[in-house]
């Protein structure tokens, strides 16, 4: 279960499905980055949370991931082994990549192709960077929400070339 960005930081009723339907679920919350961000994930771990849910405060927003908040998020996923997941547009990946070399055992997720096509153009530059994320070892894209990009018309053929592309780099594992 994804926590939704209009339910902020209240994971209340993720944490209750999960905890209602034990073994069938397991969640990503959203964690507030100028709170106690490793302390905040360390607990919600054992309750079945696999990942924390990140947004920037706008797209391109400089120096969003660079914050004590933010640095000890990374640290404390990469030890909990719960998922960085990013949802964010492409003008963000320089920064994710950034915070990649310097967490490198964080695993990180980014969401819908980095909405990539949102605006209806797929931008090439957009793709590779996104592919370059690739890189690293514990980067994982989520290839989803095409009703969002490109086209935005079924059966989403216009996504085809971005999508073997990501699939090429990343493999089918990840």
């Amino acid at each position: 279960l994804i926590q939704m960005v209009w339910y902020g930081f209240d994971n209340s009723y993720m944490l209750e499905c999960i905890r209602r339907y034990p073994g069938l679920f397991s969640g990503v919350a959203q964690i507030d980055e100028h709170g106690d961000t490793a302390a905040t994930l360390r607990s919600l771990v054992p309750l079945g949370v696999r990942g924390a849910r990140i947004v920037p405060p706008f797209p391109g927003a400089p120096d969003w991931l660079k914050g004590a908040g933010m640095a000890a998020l990374w640290r404390a996923a990469a030890k909990e082994s719960a998922a960085i997941c990013h949802l964010v547009d492409a003008v963000d990946l320089p920064s994710i990549d950034a915070m990649c070399r310097q967490h490198a055992d964080a695993p990180v997720v980014i969401d819908h192709c980095a909405r990539i096509g949102g605006d209806g153009v797929i931008r090439d530059v957009d793709v590779r960077r996104l592919a370059d994320l690739a890189r690293h070892p514990r980067v994982h894209v989520k290839l989803s929400a095409f009703y969002f990009l490109g086209d935005k018309t079924p059966p989403y053929r216009d996504l085809l070339p971005m999508l073997r592309r990501l699939i090429h780099a990343y493999g089918p594992g990840r």
